[in-house]
């Protein structure tokens, strides 16, 4: 996509963007900036449900179009898709479902401790949250496709330097020496280099320049769990971390359709890095005449500046009293929310669905479990 390229240049808050792509960048993305020393911009993507809602239709249509592409590029099977935490851990398993492939599995880093074998830790150094954590697998069946490995397919929403997927590549090399075969995809990229070794695919690629302005910078939030307690008890249940093949729900034990029906309009929230099972509900939603829209929350903390244009802050369903956000929601914009979890428990410091009762006239929590 995109073959002929055009400059656009945004305004933000921290500095001016320049941007040289092709026409349909507006319709993946638009753009923010953050309160960051090492990058103060943001790609503010419209088809990923992160800091901009979406129909879980446009979510998976963009999806279908990279996972032909990365299909293509695949050669030499078995196969591990691995997607990056919290951004594209959703991404990564809906890509995962559409390739298809019977020798593979999926799985995504983490940005939490737990008590398992670790197959690896890399460092996102662009990041607030930069430490990643990936996990070996815990079913027999799938440890034997990792050991056997030819092809490692990684999972990012958005890439600028490439400097995130040579950190892990690095380390993947020592842990999985079979691994002939390293595919990126992404649905922008703006790499300039090329990486010996790894092929990229993405939908958007370009060029990127960002001249910072005279902003001044305050971390005034909390990004990364200050002690390193092990999350076992806290996500007992393995929605990707651990490894898996086939995740499904059942949207009739876990809403009363009908109550959302009649034009009401709708959002389905994951927390975190638990994205990809809620997306899955947002999607029977839609399938059955909801009007559904998907979004997640993040740690990731933005300005409220371009495409980014209100924030609600609050501590983090984890325990780890980190601060979390959710972007773009506005009093009366929907009629329910239903706020999904993959943490059976959640802190007294975790107050989202007392926030959000006073944007929404229903708001729900829904303690999600694996089928």
């Amino acid at each position: 996509m995109g073959r002929e390229r055009r400059a656009l240049t945004i305004k933000l808050s921290t500095g001016e963007l320049t941007v040289k792509t092709g026409e349909e960048l507006l319709s993946l993305t638009g753009f923010g900036s953050r309160p960051n020393k090492r990058r103060g911009f943001v790609f503010v993507s419209k088809v990923l449900g992160k800091h901009i809602a979406v129909r879980p239709s446009v979510a998976e249509g963009a999806a279908t179009l990279l996972a032909a592409l990365i299909k293509r590029e695949i050669d030499c099977k078995p196969v591990v898709v691995i997607g990056f935490a919290e951004t594209a851990t959703g991404l990564g398993n809906c890509l995962y479902e559409k390739l298809d492939i019977e020798d593979s599995f999926y799985i995504h880093t983490t940005r939490y401790r737990f008590s398992s074998n670790m197959l690896l830790q890399f460092i996102e150094e662009h990041c607030h949250a930069p430490s990643h954590y990936l996990y070996d697998v815990k079913d027999a069946s799938l440890k034997d496709i990792l050991h056997a490995a030819r092809t490692v397919v990684l999972i990012d929403d958005e890439i600028t330097t490439g400097n995130t997927i040579r950190n892990i590549v690095l380390k993947l090399k020592d842990a999985l020496p079979e691994v002939k075969s390293y595919i990126a995809a992404s649905y922008l990229n703006w790499m300039t280099e090329t990486v010996d070794g790894i092929r990229f695919v993405s939908l958007l690629n370009g060029e990127v320049e960002f001249n910072k302005g005279p902003t001044t910078f305050t971390d005034s939030f909390t990004s990364e769990c200050l002690h390193s307690s092990e999350m076992d008890s806290v996500i007992p249940y393995n929605f990707g971390r651990f490894g898996i093949r086939k995740v499904g729900i059942n949207g009739k034990a876990l809403v009363d359709i009908n109550g959302l029906r009649g034009g009401k309009r709708v959002l389905v929230l994951g927390t975190g890095e638990f994205m990809y099972v809620p997306f899955l509900l947002a999607k029977w939603l839609e399938q059955n005449d909801v009007n559904v829209y998907f979004q997640a929350t993040t740690r990731s903390p933005l300005n409220v500046d371009g495409d980014i244009k209100s924030a609600i802050r609050f501590k983090d369903n984890y325990h780890e009293d980190i601060d979390n956000f959710l972007y773009n929601v506005t009093h009366s914009l929907y009629d329910v929310i239903l706020i999904c979890y993959e943490t059976p428990v959640i802190p007294d410091s975790h107050r989202l669905k007392d926030i959000l009762t006073g944007y929404a006239a229903d708001v729900k929590e829904i303690f999600m479990l694996p089928p």
